[in-house]
């Protein structure tokens, strides 16, 4: 069971770390008023890999902790459901506004993970 709190944690560390490359790099295509860079689709695609698996691991590690089970449940779904609805509403958005878009999808989603590091 520590092993997987141990991992829980250094995924969580590794999430946060790809969360803030991404971040940047999308910081940057919108500074750049263009569309978003290879870069920065690889850098999210890795972060979202990377808290699915951490996601996954929390649940293992919920089952042994019941009332936390709950919070993981909420904050899986809204670290999850963001991202669903800024890939769809990118469909109606110009090129050069894609990368403003998935800016503050980002910064939603590290609020998010915030507020899940804070509540346990």
């Amino acid at each position: 069971m520590d092993h997987l709190i141990s991992l829980h944690q250094r995924l969580l560390i590794t999430s946060v770390t790809v969360l803030f490359v991404a971040l940047a790099s999308v910081a940057i295509d919108w500074r750049r008023q263009r569309d978003v860079s290879q870069v920065s689709t690889v850098a999210m695609a890795i972060m979202w890999l990377l808290l699915a698996s951490n996601a996954i691991i929390g649940g293992l590690v919920a089952r042994q902790a019941p009332q936390l089970s709950g919070l993981h449940i909420l904050y899986g779904g809204l670290i999850f459901g963001p991202p669903g609805v800024m890939w769809y509403l990118t469909r109606w958005i110009a090129v050069k506004q894609r990368a403003r878009f998935w800016f503050f999808a980002l910064v939603v989603t590290a609020v998010l993970i915030h507020r899940v590091v804070a509540t346990g």
